[in-house]
């Protein structure tokens, strides 16, 4: 996984939002959904029960889209890129 869309995610989220993704990853609130070329697509379980957010990861162009809609970080995108990366790092299918 490209460094830069780790580093611009993290850039784009704050602390609170970091530290909600963190607690997601530990939480097994995240499950892949598909990985194809340039694209990644989780789930992100949500704290209300609800249904799992849908998280998409563009690598080729540093981007991501997340259904809660916020346009900068937020917690699910901050989930996804760190569950992520230790799946890449360990060798494991997410």
């Amino acid at each position: 996984m490209p460094d830069a869309l780790f580093a611009a995610i993290r850039r784009a989220c704050t602390p609170d939002q970091w530290s909600e993704g963190v607690r997601r990853v530990r939480a097994n609130a995240v499950v892949g959904e598909h990985r194809d070329g340039d694209e990644i697509v989780v789930r992100v379980a949500t704290r209300t029960g609800l249904a799992a957010l849908k998280v998409s990861l563009y690598l080729d162009d540093d981007s991501w889209d997340c259904d809660c809609r916020q346009y900068d970080g937020c917690a699910h995108v901050a989930a996804a890129i760190i569950a992520v990366r230790r799946s890449d790092e360990s060798g494991q299918t997410l």
